[in-house]
């Protein structure tokens, strides 16, 4: 069973070692208000993850697009879990399935302040500068 921390550490890792591996531009961070494709030779991946009010089953959801259409999605039940540990799942299986299918050029859009200070390294799940 995975918790948290050790996910978002994985999930950081494998962003690190894939970072490295392909011949992209240094991490960076960009504030945005609204969706927008990627430019050519690029793929977008975009997370996201809810909790049940009642229930309080959680769920990650995600997809993959390229400058002009839809490439891959994913959907996952995780159980009783926070809306944090949703949205890692949600980033770190569509990361694995976009490097699965041997796309290299990612940009990752995330809406959880706490997630992308995890993934750059300026913070740990669950606690930030």
């Amino acid at each position: 069973m995975y918790t948290s921390k050790r996910l978002c550490g994985e999930c950081c890792s494998a962003l690190q070692h894939r970072q490295t591996a392909a011949s992209s531009s240094p991490t960076r961070v960009v504030w945005g208000v609204c969706w927008s494709r990627p430019d050519e030779g690029w793929v977008k991946v975009n997370s996201d993850g809810t909790v049940g009010k009642e229930s309080r089953v959680a769920y990650a959801t995600g997809f993959v697009r390229d400058h002009r259409q839809w490439v891959i999605d994913n959907a996952r039940k995780i159980g009783r879990r926070s809306v944090v540990e949703a949205e890692i799942w949600g980033t770190y299986d569509g990361l694995q399935r976009t490097w699965a299918l041997g796309l290299r050029m990612v940009v990752l859009e995330l809406d959880r302040l706490v997630l992308v200070k995890a993934l750059i390294g300026d913070g740990v799940a669950g606690k930030t500068k």
